[in-house]
C-alpha cells in the first residue's frame, strides 16, 4: 500500500474518533503527526542529509532558470496578539479550529499546524513564522515569497462578521513580518470589498508599496460578478494592483456558498481591466460549463478548473491579464487528473506562474511523491528522491516536484520561465 493511500484511513479514524470526543487533544496526537508534518530534520541540514541522487534532483530543478524563482502565494497564518511598533496585531482563529466540537474543522486546523511547525499553541505565531523563515532561507536558490494575508468576511452593509470567519490574517502583521524579512517575502495584503473603507484600503495599501490583494469568495461570502464590485475593480486598476484569487469551494471551512468560486464570476474583473491570478489553475473543484448547453435532464454538463481556465482565456481575448498560479498541482486531488490536463495545454504556459500554497506542501495527507510516480508523472527512483527532500524541506519539495513532473509517456514539463515570471513588470 503507499504512502499517498493509507492517511484517507487515518482521516476516517481521527473523525470518529474525534466525534466520540476520545481526540481531546488533537494537535498533539501521533496520528495527526502522521497527517501533518511527521517531519525529522532540520532544513539546514539538506546538503548533508539528502542522498546524491536527491542533491541530483534539486540541481535539475533549478537549472535554466534565468532569475529568483517567484512564489506567488503562501499563507501567514496567525492567532493574534503579536504585534509590532505602530499596530495591533488583530488576526484570529476561531475558536471550532482549536478546540471546537466539530471533528472535521479541528482535525483540519490540527493537521495544519502541526505540518507548519507549531508545537505550542500559545506560541503559534512565533513557531510558524520561525519555521517558515528557516525552510526558506535554506532554499539553495534565490525564492521570492508572497505572504498572504486574508480578510474577515463582511455583511452587505459592510459589517464584520467574526462568528462567520474561519481565520482572519491582519494586513499589518503580513505587512510587518515582509518587512523584517524583505529578502524573503512581500506582502498580498487582503480587503473585502463589502468593507465601507474598502477603496480607501486598497489606496492606502498601494501607496506603501503593495501590489496585490488576495480574495477567497467562498470562505469571504461574496460573487466577484456582483455589479457593487466596480468601484474596486477600477480602483484596482488605477493603482496597479493585481488579485489573486483562490477558487474553488470553502475546504470545509465555513459553510459558504461553493458558487462564489467559480473563476467564470471573474469576467467582471477582467473586462475592467484587473490583472486576476488564479490559484491552483483554477482550483480542483468542477463547474457548469459556461459554454455547454443544458443536458436533456436541464443540468448543465461540468469542467474542470483548468478547463475553466482556458475558458477564460478564450473568454478574454488573451489580453495577458489573466494568469493562474501552481498551487496544490501536485496534491492527491490533482493527481493524476488535473496535472494531465494542465500538461496537456503547453498552449497556456506563458500564462502560468509558481506558487507553493504553504503550508499545505508540509501537509502529509495532502501529497505524496509515491503517488505522483503510480501514476507515471515521476519515476519510482524520483519520488524515492524527492520523499527525502520533503522530509528535509516541504519548500523545496514542492518546487523540485512541479519542476520535474513530466506528462506520463512524454517528456513535457512545465517551463522554467513558469517559475521566475514576473508579471508585475509585463505589459
Amino acid at each position: 500500500m503507499s504512502r499517498g493511500r493509507w492517511p484517507i484511513r487515518i482521516v476516517c479514524l481521527l473523525v470518529v474518533l474525534a466525534a466520540a470526543g476520545v481526540l481531546l487533544d488533537a494537535a498533539g496526537g501521533a496520528l495527526v503527526r502522521h497527517l501533518g508534518g511527521n517531519w525529522r530534520h532540520a532544513p539546514e541540514d539538506a546538503r548533508w542529509l539528502l542522498s546524491d541522487a536527491a542533491q541530483a534532483l534539486v540541481a535539475r530543478a533549478y537549472d535554466g532558470l534565468d532569475g529568483p524563482v517567484r512564489d506567488y502565494r503562501a499563507y501567514l497564518l496567525s492567532t493574534g496578539g503579536n504585534g509590532g511598533d505602530g499596530y495591533d496585531n488583530r488576526s484570529y482563529v476561531h475558536p471550532r479550529f482549536l478546540h471546537g466540537w466539530r471533528p472535521r474543522s479541528r482535525l483540519y486546523g490540527a493537521a495544519i499546524a502541526d505540518a507548519a511547525g507549531v508545537r505550542d499553541m500559545a506560541r503559534a505565531d512565533v513557531e510558524y513564522i520561525a519555521r517558515l523563515v528557516r525552510l526558506a532561507r535554506s532554499l539553495p536558490h534565490e525564492h521570492r515569497i508572497r505572504l498572504a494575508a486574508l480578510d474577515q468576511r463582511y455583511d452587505g452593509d459592510g459589517r464584520p462578521l467574526p462568528d462567520a470567519t474561519a481565520y482572519y490574517v491582519d494586513n499589518d502583521y503580513v505587512a510587518d513580518i515582509a518587512e523584517r524579512h524583505s529578502d524573503l517575502f512581500r506582502p498580498v495584503v487582503s480587503v473585502h470589498p463589502y468593507r465601507r473603507d474598502a477603496l480607501d484600503a486598497l489606496q492606502r495599501w498601494a501607496g506603501r508599496g503593495v501590489d496585490a490583494v488576495h480574495w477567497w469568495p467562498a470562505v469571504q461570502g461574496f460573487d466577484p460578478s456582483d455589479e457593487r464590485l466596480d468601484p474596486y475593480y477600477r480602483t484596482l486598476v488605477e493603482n496597479d494592483l493585481m488579485l489573486i484569487v483562490r477558487t474553488g469551494d470553502a475546504a470545509g471551512l465555513v459553510d459558504g456558498d461553493r458558487g462564489h468560486g467559480n473563476p467564470w464570476h471573474l469576467r467582471r474583473a477582467l473586462a475592467q481591466g484587473v490583472r486576476v491570478v488564479l490559484s491552483g489553475a483554477g482550483g480542483a473543484a468542477r463547474y457548469p460549463d459556461p459554454e455547454a448547453d443544458t443536458d436533456g435532464d436541464g443540468g448543465t454538463p461540468r469542467i474542470s478548473g483548468i478547463a475553466m481556465f482556458l475558458r477564460l482565456l478564450r473568454a478574454s481575448g488573451d489580453n495577458g491579464r489573466l494568469y493562474a498560479d501552481l498551487g496544490g498541482i501536485v496534491h492527491h486531488e490533482r493527481v493524476p487528473g488535473g496535472l494531465a490536463e494542465l500538461l496537456q495545454h503547453p498552449d497556456a504556459f506563458d500564462r502560468l506562474v509558481y506558487a507553493s500554497g504553504y503550508p499545505l506542501p508540509a501537509v502529509n495527507a495532502a501529497a505524496d511523491p509515491a503517488t505522483l510516480a503510480e501514476h507515471g508523472f515521476v519515476t519510482g527512483d524520483q519520488a524515492a528522491a524527492l520523499a527525502e527532500i520533503r522530509d528535509v524541506n516541504p519548500l523545496l519539495f514542492d518546487f523540485v516536484a512541479k519542476r520535474l513532473a513530466r506528462l506520463p509517456h512524454t517528456d513535457l514539463g512545465l517551463p522554467p520561465s513558469a517559475f521566475t515570471r514576473d508579471i508585475v513588470t509585463e505589459p
